[in-house]
Formats: C-alpha cells, sequence, structure tokens
C-alpha cells in the first residue's frame, strides 16, 4: 500500500503548482574566459538581477561571457 501512494504521489508530483523562487536565479558562464576583470562583470550582474527582480521575474536567467575574438581575414 505504501509503494502504491508513493507511485501515485511521484505521477502526481509534476502537476500540482511549483513554489515560486523569492528572487530570480541566474547561472553566469564563461567569466574567466572571458578574459573580464571582476570590476567589469559584477555591475553586469547585478544590473541583471535588479532588472529581473523589478520586472517581478522569479525564475532561472543566464548569463553568458563571450571573448570576442576578433579574425583579420574577417576584416577585409
Amino acid at each position: 500500500m505504501n509503494s502504491l501512494l508513493h507511485s501515485v504521489r511521484q505521477k502526481l508530483l509534476p502537476l500540482l503548482p511549483q513554489p515560486k523562487a523569492k528572487h530570480p536565479i541566474i547561472s553566469s558562464y564563461g567569466q574567466i574566459e572571458s578574459g573580464l576583470s571582476l570590476e567589469t562583470i559584477q555591475p553586469v550582474a547585478e544590473w541583471l538581477f535588479l532588472s529581473l527582480f523589478n520586472a517581478g521575474y522569479f525564475g532561472k536567467a543566464y548569463l553568458f561571457w563571450l571573448r570576442l575574438q576578433t579574425d583579420p581575414a574577417l576584416e577585409k
């Protein structure tokens, strides 16, 4: 009986509304590889967090830091 209840619960759990986060969750990728200093990265991350918070968005957000590499062959 206990395993039956567990099975039913596992199937119904995804259908129930999930609790809402109290603040945005930001995953940041490529900080080290970008070559940018922490003094450059921190204000951008703070701006994104506050923008999401002020907009009432409390889900997940992703921040990708890319290293801009210029190819002289492409500039011709």
